[in-house]
């Protein structure tokens, strides 16, 4: 996704998904597809069913979005729906 190469993200991503469809990274990667593509809604799905769960036994759903979000924003993607997602994660 960080080249923008955003056709061959989403065809690994659903590979990746048939593969295990319960890996958390996966779904966490599809919703960041789905905001930086356009698709709120479908981001913002993921986001509501998953914000209670750990991606890791360390790592929480909450805590990795913020973090690639702000490494996103710092490679220069810029998407007002950012703060929406992170303010309905606080919720």
């Amino acid at each position: 996704m960080y080249s923008k190469q955003f056709d061959k993200a989403l065809k690994a991503l659903k590979e990746a998904e048939k593969m295990d469809g319960s890996e958390l990274l996966v779904q966490l990667n599809l919703a960041h597809f789905y905001l930086l593509t356009d698709d709120y809604k479908r981001a913002k799905e993921l986001h509501k069913k998953y914000k209670t769960q750990n991606i890791t036994s360390k790592l929480s759903w909450v805590e990795k979005t913020k973090s690639d979000f702000a490494e996103l924003q710092k490679t220069g993607f810029k998407n007002d729906d950012f703060e929406k997602i992170l303010k309905l994660l606080q919720d």
